[in-house]
């Protein structure tokens, strides 16, 4: 009778990742869950009122963001267009996932109140200057060519590209990966190697004649199984590339994910399975160097405070462990 009480009733029951929107005879009710894990937001115009999980859908519906709906808040929206707030309480810890600004949302929304765009060439400026060292040392040998990984790589090879010229560096920009648009999907969540390597070499194309004879750096959102980035070395030296480095915007990814990423199989991670050794990872990818972003590094350019953030695929430990330990505590198992 009273949709507020089955919310609380979630709220309760719920532990993990979730956003949910209902609609009813009374108008929509919409809720994230009081961890904060997923984004849910509200657009306004002047005679509507919507809510999406990413700003971009706001935009083409000639909206404008109002707010994020804040972790353990329920909002009620009748046909009269008013916001109706009910706030059940948000959890002694927030777990903000900063996958969705580094690889799931488009580069034109905002997630978290931060812009995706931007937020992945600031994880490419970071790359970059954690470079210093390694692109002082490419001085004589030519030009060092970005390259992107379509699409999530594109806006963090930018920023990469930018800050090395800011430093002095003699590198340049070239896409010469085409994503082909009529395939879709994402190919480190499919369930089957099989289904990943086939989704890879059909929805990826290697421009050829840009890529032979050239010294390479690749710049990806993040390496999971490392299987894709493993085939791309090997078609891009197959090509004619010189040298293949690569640099990824997240840090290595060791731990599984139980909150709506397809994660379940550590022990399919390349750098779990070499216990986070980055050299022993660049060998078997057939790379000539490696670098990752670290957790703070990670949290700088989201905006996410480590403390606010659910890191439990980098390095392990689960945000919501106090929570699912009580929960199984009271069922006495």
């Amino acid at each position: 009778d009273n949709p507020l009480d089955g919310f609380r009733a979630v709220r309760e029951k719920a532990i993990g990742s979730y956003a949910i929107v209902v609609l009813t005879r009374e108008g929509i009710y919409a809720m994230r869950d009081p961890h904060g894990i997923k984004p849910i937001s509200i657009g306004v115009s002047e005679h509507d009122i919507a809510v999406a999980s990413e700003s971009c859908a706001f935009d083409e519906l000639e909206m404008e963001l109002d707010r994020d709906i804040k972790p353990g808040e329920v909002v009620f929206i009748p046909p009269e267009g008013y916001i109706d707030s009910h706030d059940l309480g948000q959890a002694a810890r927030l777990a903000l996932d900063p996958f969705e600004l580094i690889y799931f949302a488009r580069p034109d929304s905002i997630v978290y109140g931060k812009s995706v765009a931007m937020a992945r060439e600031e994880a490419g400026a970071r790359l970059a200057s954690s470079d210093n060292d390694f692109l002082t040392g490419q001085r004589g040998k030519g030009p060092l060519w970005v390259v992107p990984i379509p699409y999530s790589g594109i806006h963090a090879a930018q920023g990469y590209l930018n800050m090395a010229l800011e430093n002095g560096h003699d590198v340049r920009y070239r896409d010469m990966l085409h994503r082909k648009r009529h395939v879709t999907g994402r190919s480190f969540i499919d369930p089957t190697e099989f289904m990943r390597a086939w989704l890879d070499r059909t929805k990826t194309a290697i421009i050829k004649p840009l890529v032979a004879g050239n010294r390479l750096l690749l710049v990806d959102d993040s390496i999971v199984r490392g299987n894709v980035m493993k085939r791309t070395v090997g078609r891009l030296r197959k090509a004619g590339a010189v040298e293949v480095h690569s640099r990824s915007t997240m840090p290595m990814i060791i731990g599984m994910c139980d909150k709506g990423i397809d994660m379940k199989r550590p022990d399919e991670q390349i750098a779990r399975k070499y216990l986070g050794d980055a050299e022993k990872v660049r060998v078997a990818l057939g790379l000539d160097s490696l670098r990752y972003n670290s957790v703070h590094d990670l949290s700088d350019v989201t905006g996410i405070p480590l403390e606010g953030m659910c890191a439990q695929c980098m390095t392990g430990n689960d945000p919501l462990d106090y929570l699912r330990h009580g929960a199984l505590e009271h069922e006495g198992l």
